[in-house]
């Protein structure tokens, strides 16, 4: 069974402990959007010769507009634009393409798709509109806020009633319980919740909702000053996360002199406890808006202050102190390396996506990529570079240099990168292969056996490769790679027999706490695609007792323990 959720109000605690696996989803890319929109066209409009160029507008529409092209990547947004280029050409703001999704769902798919015939007096699509962001503004003040996402019934009415009486329409109560059923059932807005309870089927829309009544009071009814919405609004919400597609969508909405002022305001709040969101949540309202001209100083700020952020803390005097003391397990110190490492990731990361179109990015990147102290801040700048500067005529040179760096971690990136960043082009497995059989760091072969191992899986001569990785290579790291690739291949009768073989017999010896252990991983593939296999547990039980890594016989306990306790 596999269940999806956005991360946003998603706890992953409770499943982590239940064993389950977790992953995330990545975005599509340009090649899986085009094939959705083949498959969604043809679906939807079988041999009408319209389609053909409906196709190609889409395509044109992401290719050309990069606020589009933001969006494509998330299917339900994509599914949104596909259904609206058929009516017209795409809007370019996510705002103005929310507002348009709506219209779509709350009257042309009654008048257009389903051909019903509305009676006069019936509730319009703007009245619609108007009451949904009553409802969504109301939700935001409820126990758990947005995150809730959840309204009772009786709220429900009361807001649908009062609104429909201030209009004038007759019997207002019995039409807004009309309206809830309508707003379920036809216009796949509002879903029931069980006990009593409603919300919105995604929370774009509800997010999308609340923005605009936000916006409608601080611009037209003008009930909330600017102060109230810097203090009331962004002061208030800016640590909560649930919060932050709310704050963007009103940043694309209001002018863009107000967005500086609440850039200028979130760089001054103390965000070092909450991981500087001030200055990533700040640095992400520069894709809603057009004119950046209009706010330079703010922007130039806030870019100082991000840049900044790759020589927070103080990681190579932890770390140093971390591997003295050979610390091993989740310890505060651990905790403070991580955080470190989140935090100087996320600036590169920040700087990359958010002013990508800046001159000086890209220098700024191969900078960082060449030169930077730390590893961490070295290899994501490289794979910035490689995702998004991959025609760029030193992008090849940055990447073979950072094959030589003198971190393990850095150059397994940069093999990595050039992998998938050139996977399409058919020299590049014939190196990988070369890399995996013979080079001589230890770092490139990983990455060349974890690279064939997802890109070309199906070639016939990949999976002798890796089986003699696992087998013969001196390198425990290499071979701990090869045997997790072997799930890959997790059909294949001769598989069980190997992860056996290294369970009983690889050579691992540590010297080093940091190391992988081959046996480890081996037994891991063993339970996670081989569980009834009829000596797993039996395996499990030896590694837990006679395994000379104690790393490796505390962790086969701890799986045992699991494994009683379901």
């Amino acid at each position: 069974v596999l269940v999806t959720s956005r991360i946003i109000g998603y706890n992953p605690e409770r499943f982590q402990h239940a064993g389950f696996r977790q992953f995330t989803i990545q975005p599509l890319d340009a090649t899986e959007i085009h094939e959705f929109i083949d498959r969604w066209y043809d679906l939807a409009m079988g041999s009408d010769a319209d389609k053909v160029r409906l196709k190609q507008r889409l395509k044109d529409a992401i290719e050309n507009s990069k606020a589009i092209a933001n969006l494509a990547g998330n299917p339900l947004l994509l599914t949104m634009m596909a259904i609206l280029n058929r009516r017209q050409e795409l809007p370019r703001d996510r705002a103005d393409l929310y507002d348009q999704a709506s219209r779509v769902l709350l009257y042309h798919w009654d008048v257009d798709h389903k051909r019903l015939q509305l009676p006069m007096d019936a509730i319009g699509r703007r009245e619609k509109q108007e009451m949904l962001r009553l409802i969504a503004y109301e939700m935001q003040a409820g126990e758990e806020g947005l995150k809730g996402n959840l309204i009772g019934v009786d709220r429900l009415t009361r807001i649908l009633t009062d609104y429909l009486r201030d209009q004038g329409f007759n019997e207002p109560r019995e039409k807004a319980n009309q309206l809830i059923q309508q707003l379920r059932e036809r216009n796949f807005i509002l879903c029931y919740r069980g006990a009593d309870s409603y919300g919105f089927v995604h929370r774009t829309f509800l997010e999308y909702f609340c923005a605009v009544e936000i916006v409608n009071r601080f611009e037209k009814q003008r009930s909330i000053s600017f102060e109230e919405l810097r203090d009331k609004v962004f002061g208030k919400h800016w640590q909560d996360e649930t919060w932050h597609e709310v704050l963007r969508l009103i940043c694309g909405m209001i002018n863009v002199k107000f967005v500086g002022k609440l850039i200028d305001y979130l760089i001054t709040r103390q965000g070092e406890e909450k991981k500087f969101i001030n200055l990533f949540l700040a640095s992400s309202f520069l894709l809603e808006i057009r004119n950046r001209g209009e706010i330079e100083n703010s922007i130039g700020q806030l870019l100082t202050h991000v840049k900044g952020l790759i020589d927070y803390g103080d990681f190579e005097v932890i770390l140093n102190q971390h591997i003295q003391n050979q610390i091993y397990g989740y310890t505060s110190t651990l905790e403070k390396l991580q955080l470190i490492e989140e935090i100087r990731i996320k600036s590169v990361l920040a700087v990359s996506q958010f002013w990508r179109d800046d001159p000086n990015t890209l220098p700024w990147l191969k900078e960082c990529s060449r030169k930077h102290s730390f590893y961490g801040v070295r290899s994501s700048a490289l794979q910035e570079i490689v995702q998004n500067w991959r025609d760029d005529p030193e992008t090849l040179l940055i990447v073979e240099e950072c094959t030589k760096d003198a971190v393990f971690t850095v150059r397994i990136d940069a093999v990595f990168s050039f992998a998938n960043a050139w996977r399409n082009n058919p020299e590049t497995v014939v190196t990988l292969k070369s890399y995996a059989k013979n080079h001589k760091d230890n770092a490139v072969r990983v990455a060349a056996v974890r690279a064939l191992a997802q890109f070309w899986r199906n070639d016939l001569e990949v999976l002798p490769i890796i089986v003699e990785k696992v087998k013969n290579d001196q390198n425990s790291e290499v071979r701990a790679e090869a045997i997790k690739s072997l799930s890959n291949w997790r059909e294949t009768p001769e598989i069980i027999e190997l992860l056996h073989r290294c369970i009983v017999s690889d050579p691992f010896k540590r010297a080093d706490f940091r190391e992988s252990n081959p046996r480890k991983f081996a037994m891991t593939v063993l339970l996670e695609n081989y569980p009834t296999y009829p000596k797993t547990i039996e395996l499990l039980h030896d590694r837990a007792i006679n395994d000379p890594d104690e790393q490796l016989r505390e962790w086969a306990q701890q799986q045992i323990e699991k494994l009683e306790k379901t």
